[in-house]
């Protein structure tokens, strides 16, 4: 099978700010496999926060020698092997996944989510997510995000309170929270949280940073809203621990490996009875089309990283009224518009 990796260079239409860092332009990563005639695609967003970057991702992808495939075993046993490769690259591999199973839904003229035994009977809302910024400018992205019913605002610096303030001021809407590991310590946390909680908001992502899990248990138990592990959650491996932490994951294709190994890492959360999201980093309509693909499986979407990029060189799932709507075309669904400079 033909292969070749191609860069995506991706500008937000607002500087995306987190508590980490705030930039606009964004480096993903296109992996593009073809054999008789077929084409399938995938994408990688490489996670910094698990040191990957744009070149160890394609360096990854292009010393793969991908084989012909006639089924979905064959998927599985390859995905298998190139996960005992290295310990990380999931990004990479991400885009490897969605790029076969598109490959063979196409060349079997079937959509991925029948594929993978998925009901699409199931459509959730989507948030909308507000990066970073002064209060003034938060609410004004509050109210050109009309079209959506959950707004998402990221959190984690001296400025949380008159942000949140500043969206109040011009929304009612039903607000969630990320804090992308911002807060320092649980007693903040907790004093936010309970500050949030007469917000109307919905969630609070990730409100310590990683691995903090005996302080987790601890906010988990006073918290008046529901807690989601985000940069804590990446495999199936994770969630015993987080079950006594947590109220739910967020499971990211990026984060986990692609769609395969987040199907499994859902079923291990539902075992342990956590609530599911599924999320998105800054990407196209490509990868956001293949997490959707996953929402008949879970309780909460944030699928919105395609909606915050300037010019998006697919077309795939679409949103209407803020609900997320799936095609039943064959592989992911997406169609390409145009791609940058090849590698």
């Amino acid at each position: 099978m033909n292969r070749e990796t191609k860069i995506l260079n991706l500008t937000t239409v607002y500087p995306f700010g987190i508590y980490r860092w705030t930039k606009s332009e964004h480096t993903n990563i296109l992996f593009v496999i073809e054999n008789d005639g077929v084409i399938g695609f995938g994408e990688a967003a490489p996670n910094d926060r698990y040191g990957e970057t744009e070149k160890t991702t394609i360096e990854f992808l292009n010393k793969l020698e991908v084989p012909d495939i006639e089924n979905l075993d064959q998927i599985r046993r390859f995905l298998n092997q190139t996960h005992a490769l290295t310990e990380g690259d999931w990004a990479a591999k991400s885009a490897l996944d969605i790029a076969l199973l598109d490959w063979l839904g196409k060349k079997l003229g079937v959509p991925v989510s029948q594929l993978l035994g998925i009901s699409v009977s199931k459509s959730l809302p989507t948030s909308y997510t507000l990066g970073f910024d002064i209060p003034q400018v938060m609410a004004e992205k509050a109210l050109r995000a009309s079209e959506y019913s959950i707004l998402k605002i990221k959190l984690g610096t001296q400025w949380d309170k008159e942000n949140i303030e500043a969206v109040r001021g011009v929304t009612n809407k039903t607000l969630r929270v990320d804090v992308n590991e911002g807060w320092e310590n649980k007693e903040e946390a907790l004093r936010m949280i309970e500050w949030l909680a007469d917000k109307n908001v919905e969630l609070v992502e990730q409100p310590l940073p990683l691995g903090r899990i005996e302080d987790m248990t601890w906010l988990k138990s006073r918290s008046p809203l529901p807690l989601i592990a985000d940069e804590d959650c990446q495999h199936e491996s994770d969630i015993d621990r987080l079950a006594q932490a947590f109220h739910g994951v967020n499971i990211k294709l990026d984060k986990c490996g692609g769609l395969i190994r987040s199907m499994e890492i859902i079923k291990k959360a539902r075992s342990n009875g956590l609530v599911v999201m599924l999320g998105s980093k800054i990407c196209t309509s490509l990868s956001a089309t293949a997490t959707a693909l996953l929402t008949p499986l879970a309780d909460f979407a944030d699928i919105d990283g395609h909606l915050l990029i300037a010019e998006d060189p697919f077309v795939g799932v679409q949103q209407k009224n803020g609900f997320i709507h799936l095609s039943q075309t064959a592989g992911i669904g997406v169609e390409e518009r145009t791609v940058d400079s090849r590698v």
